[in-house]
């Protein structure tokens, strides 16, 4: 297992176990409510994945990936929502051009973007 591999394992754990599902409707819908939001790239057996998991304030942890129904109009929500360190162009460009797959944490914004 790699270090980026370590890493993904580490915040995955961090954030609680997620609940396997097609959660990207009921996100779209609860945009408000996410107090945690991580993007990852994972590794597939042909091809990568983006995936978003997000804590809620109720505690709930939903997963949600790219081969959602609900994918686009959950990018389309939290762009609108201006909540995430980054759109969904810049997160996805990032994963995609990462040389490994990678995650990033879009909520809460990181210090270096809040601290101006």
């Amino acid at each position: 297992m790699g270090i980026v591999d370590r890493i993904n394992d580490a915040v995955l754990r961090r954030i609680r176990p997620a609940r396997v599902g097609d959660d990207a409707a009921e996100l779209a819908g609860v945009v408000e409510h996410i107090e945690e939001l991580v993007a990852t790239r994972q590794e597939q057996l042909v091809g990568d994945t983006m995936a978003l998991i997000a804590s809620l304030d109720d505690g709930r942890v939903l997963r949600t990936d790219e081969e959602s129904p609900g994918w686009t109009d959950l990018l389309a929500a939290l762009d609108r929502s201006g909540r995430t360190s980054l759109t969904s162009t810049q997160w996805q460009l990032r994963l995609v051009g990462a040389d490994a797959p990678s995650t990033l944490t879009l909520i809460p914004e990181p210090p270096s973007r809040t601290d101006h």
